[in-house]
This record gives structure tokens, sequence and C-alpha cells, in this order.
């Protein structure tokens, strides 16, 4: 039988994994040179911050792809990354100035490429 603790880490581990490949599936779609470390970082960040804010899941994973995709100096724009997620740019524009700030407060070295 598993104790509560076990069975939230189970589930937080299953929502780990479905972002990780909801991620990768957006980043598919997309023409980078560097498509698994712009990922590796993307999900580091969405898993740092998914829990601290009240942002919409498609806002945040957005905003985390194109915040990685900034940092390891892909070229792409706010608009491509919203019509993929099929968000507003200003809702993407809101979210990543907002991860910028949490992350900065609590892992700055997360904002190196």
């Amino acid at each position: 039988m598993c104790t509560p603790l076990q069975v939230l880490e189970e589930v937080n581990s299953v929502l780990k994994n479905e972002s990780v490949e909801e991620i990768r599936s957006y980043l598919k779609k997309l023409d980078l040179q560097n498509r698994e470390r712009v990922l590796q970082k993307a999900v580091a960040t969405y898993n740092l911050i998914r829990d601290t804010t009240n942002i919409r899941k498609e806002v945040i994973q957005g905003s985390c792809l194109y915040a990685s995709a900034i940092l390891n100096k892909e070229n792409v724009t706010q608009r491509q990354i919203s019509k993929l997620f099929n968000v507003s740019e200003s809702s993407l524009n809101k979210g990543y100035k907002k991860i910028i700030r949490i992350v900065r407060s609590t892992n700055p070295k997360m904002l190196e490429a």
C-alpha cells in the first residue's frame, strides 16, 4: 500500500513526463539548431516554476520554451510560439516576464545559456 506522499510523488513524476513530451512535441514544429538543449532548459524551467504560479499550463510551457530558445540564441519570435501554443502574444509576454522574475530569484544560473 502506498502512502499519500508516495502517491503524490508518483503523480508529480507522471506530470513531469507529460510536460516533457508536450514541450517536445511543440519543439518539433520549430526549426531550431539546438533542439535538445532548448528542450532541457525549457523543461527544467517549467519544472521549477509550474507550482509557483497560477498561469495556464500552455502559457507557462510556451513561455519556458520561448525563454529557453532565446537563451540558446535561437531565432524564434513570440508570434511563432504564441501560434504554436494557441495563446495570445500578450499572455506569452506576461508569462515570459513572470518566469524570468521567478528564475532570477530562485536559480539565476538557469538564465545562462
